[in-house]
């Protein structure tokens, strides 16, 4: 379940990152009588800021496990897809950085 958080955290960076950062994404929505309204680019991408240490953080421990079980297992091939699954997140880490410093900054 914790994996599927920082892959899910992973695909909104990764999504962030295939925009201009001038684009805008209307919307609004009605929920119970409350109005929610907005530029949803600006929302996730103040969500992936946010989430950025986290996910770090996370991520390295999720790959340190996956490592350790990756030596200590004899089925190596189950435990390299989860390998490279938490090869994944850091990958989305370096996209979005790249993306903030090359195109905000």
């Amino acid at each position: 379940m914790y994996r599927y958080l920082l892959l899910i955290f992973s695909a909104i960076m990764l999504l962030v990152t295939f925009n201009s950062p001038t684009s805008t994404w209307l919307f609004d929505f009605e929920l119970f009588g409350y109005r929610i309204y907005g530029n949803l680019f600006y929302w996730l991408f103040m969500v992936s800021i946010v989430a950025y240490i986290p996910l770090a953080i996370g991520g390295g421990g999720l790959f340190l496990y996956d490592l350790i079980k990756l030596f200590q297992s004899k089925r190596r091939r189950q435990v390299i897809n989860l390998v490279v699954s938490s090869a994944v997140i850091f990958a989305a880490l370096y996209g979005f950085n790249s993306w903030v410093f090359e195109e905000i900054f």
